[in-house]
């Protein structure tokens, strides 16, 4: 009998093959907080943050790069390379708190930062030279907020130019950071007060902020030059701005969050007010390339809604996420598409797009009776990706009949949840354990920068307490953090619906004689060629047909024993680009391993036995349980000397399971089916 190793699907996730690389940065003596990352034209991650403490290594190899904090926060700015081997990285601060919000790279791959300083503070990373930028305003609130700044490195790390601004209160810092099809800079934050928007030492552009504070965005050229600078807010409002995207022809969109009443047109003698329907709402503004309004609106309930992110996709749709408490109307229309959150007063997270028009396209919750939000939404390839956090079981597909339940370990875990254009369920994962975890950041590399060949990479930066695994899958990649204090993590994941989307399903089973490929397919894409592939060293692929139907499959009878043979699908899209599947391998070798099942059927909640032919299986191997919907339900280490050993079976609901017994090099050496009763 010959048996089959092969990469189980998760939720479509290729899980054996997800988890790549990651890392924990810092050391027992430092603390940090993640900010939102960026991937440069090289596919290399640029991530930074804050942090407090000293000799905080950001080289996670035997080599080191300390860096320490000159008062209380100061921030961090680190570049590695898409196999995370650390490339360079420097600290920027003064006595007071500083913090990074946001960094962002341009088609050169330079580097820009943003966030808020105190003091003074040298930009220059350079030991022999400096740049020093002085803040106005320092006094209140000890941890958030002094001056803005943005400031401009070369993609080896050397200071281009940096810039501030600021009045004499606390609340100016800068948050996101968008690029014009022409290389200028749509540079967004918050002030208050009267601020000079052009850093020219004998020009001024002067905005007043008529509220507590103001959001501001402006235009700058790629020397740092000022173009022109608008500011939306109101009397006596309080204003955040979480989300700036540029489109293709270089309208604006703005996404924030604000308490009382603002107004979303710029302009000083035009007026487009809305109100708040609860203790704070979200507004979504668009403006033409000159900052002039366009169109924009509100979404509230009586409670409290909060704006994080925003993206467009490959049409200009805006796309945007946040969390809300209680129902709010996520359609600006007459036409009412009320969406509450999962119980009422909990906080839910939410993912909705718009059109060009403002014209909602769907409009998505996800929540228990906890709290759960989402802080970074970037989109590629017909795909968007969330991360942030959830606690308790919430179920991550849209649809209502189908479900895709995760459950955190404690009561905060980490997910990255994909979806479809039009905003049904593609794939997720957790990252977790006891403790806090939160996803901060979420970033895509460009394809033809991937290292990962067979499948694209997402970047995932993030912070975590206590010790948790940053492989989702049977793997073990632990990361621990010093007692008491946060640490920031990036890791490196490979997901088939990058690439991908509509590939519904692709296995491999192994006959005495052959292996058997299957596939299912949503779509066949017009112009494009899919190609089913095989390889026995996962480099060098052939081509072993065309695909042509939606659903079928293929017997390769060209194998041998004691070989390893992968396989996927190759598309070759109209435009020259090529995409593929997620890789199954199947590992053909003859079998000792034989086992077999009792009581099958089963009921739940009680014991399973195993009987093997041969006793050595049994002190090595593990016994892994999933549903028909390919989730793990259990996972349990068989340690007895005898050929005799048993599992208890969880609560399960009635239906077919596969039992699949790893050997002790992970290897799927055998496997089963189950049925509950």
């Amino acid at each position: 009998m010959l048996l089959l190793s092969i990469c189980l699907s998760y939720s479509n996730l290729c899980i054996a093959q997800m988890y790549n690389f990651g890392m924990r940065l810092g050391n027992s003596s430092s603390e940090q907080i993640a900010a939102l990352s960026a991937v440069d034209a090289n596919g290399d991650l640029i991530t930074g943050g804050l942090f407090t403490g000293s000799n905080f290594d950001l080289d996670p190899s035997s080599a080191t790069r300390n860096i320490s904090s000159s008062g209380d926060y100061d921030m961090y700015v680190a570049k590695y390379g898409a196999n995370g081997a650390f490339i360079w990285g420097f600290s920027l601060g003064s006595w007071n708190s500083d913090g990074l919000l946001n960094i962002a790279t341009d088609d050169s791959s330079n580097v820009y930062i943003t966030g808020w300083f105190r003091g003074t503070v040298d930009f220059n990373p350079s030991p022999t030279a400096t740049f020093n930028l002085t803040s106005n305003g320092e006094q209140g609130d000890i941890f958030f907020g002094g001056d803005a700044f943005l400031a401009k490195y070369s993609p080896s790390g050397t200071l281009i130019w940096a810039i501030s601004l600021g009045s004499f209160s606390i609340k100016d810092y800068g948050t996101r950071i968008a690029f014009t099809p022409e290389g200028d800079i749509i540079w967004g934050g918050v002030f208050a007060g009267t601020v000079d928007f052009n850093p020219h030492p004998s020009q001024s552009n002067l905005l007043t902020a008529n509220g507590t504070s103001a959001c501001y965005f402006a235009k700058y050229n790629r020397n740092g030059q000022f173009i022109w600078a608008r500011q939306l807010g109101g009397s006596n409002v309080d204003v955040d701005l979480r989300g700036l995207s540029v489109t293709s022809t270089g309208s604006i969109y703005i996404q924030g969050h604000y308490d009382r009443s603002i107004d979303l047109n710029p302009h000083p003698d035009s007026v487009r007010q809305i109100q708040t329907a609860g203790c704070g709402d979200i507004f979504v503004v668009k403006l033409n390339a000159a900052g002039q309004y366009q169109w924009g609106f509100g979404l509230g309930s009586g409670q409290c809604e909060y704006s994080w992110d925003n993206t467009i996709d490959e049409n200009d749709n805006l796309i945007i996420t946040g969390h809300i408490r209680g129902s709010v109307d996520f359609d600006p229309s007459p036409t009412r598409q009320v969406v509450r959150s999962v119980q009422f007063g909990s906080v839910d997270f939410y993912v909705a797009k718009y059109d060009t028009s403002g014209g909602l396209l769907y409009a998505n919750v996800f929540g228990s009776n906890g709290t759960d939000d989402a802080y970074d939404v970037s989109h590629k390839n017909g795909i968007t990706y969330v991360t942030g956090y959830f606690s308790g079981t919430v179920d991550f597909n849209p649809d209502p009949i189908v479900v895709n339940n995760m459950t955190s370990t404690d009561n905060q875990d980490i997910f990255v949840l994909a979806l479809k254009n039009d905003g049904t369920y593609a794939a997720s994962f957790r990252l977790g354990n006891t403790g806090r975890q939160l996803g901060k950041s979420i970033v895509l590399p460009n394809e033809s920068a991937l290292s990962f060949v067979d499948q694209a990479s997402i970047f995932l930066v993030g912070e975590y307490d206590n010790t948790f695994d940053l492989d989702p899958g049977t793997g073990v990649a632990t990361v621990t953090s010093s007692a008491g204090r946060v640490s920031a993590f990036i890791a490196n994941y490979s997901m088939a619906t990058i690439l991908n989307g509509n590939i519904l399903s692709f296995e491999g089973l192994s006959q005495n004689d052959a292996n058997v490929i299957k596939w299912k397919i949503e779509s066949l894409e017009s112009n494009s060629t899919f190609i089913l592939e095989k390889s026995t060293d996962n480099i060098k692929y052939e081509q072993l047909t065309s695909i042509t139907k939606l659903e079928n499959h293929f017997v390769d009878k060209s194998i041998l024993v004691n070989k390893n043979y992968y396989y996927r699908i190759k598309i070759l899209l109209p435009d020259g680009r090529t995409r593929y599947s997620k890789t199954v391998l199947i590992v053909r070798r003859k079998s000792n391993e034989n086992f077999t099942l009792y009581p099958n059927p089963v009921k739940s909640n009680s014991e399973l036995f195993l009987s093997f032919k041969n006793a050595n299986t049994v002190r090595e191997a593990t016994v892994l349980l999933y549903d028909n919907l390919g989730r793990l339900v259990l996972k349990e280490i068989l340690n007895t000397q005898t050929s005799n050993a048993s599992v208890r079976l969880p609560s399960l609901a009635t239906g077919i399971y596969k039992i699949v017994l790893l050997g002790s090099f992970g290897e799927a050496i055998a496997q089963k089916q189950l049925v509950i009763q």
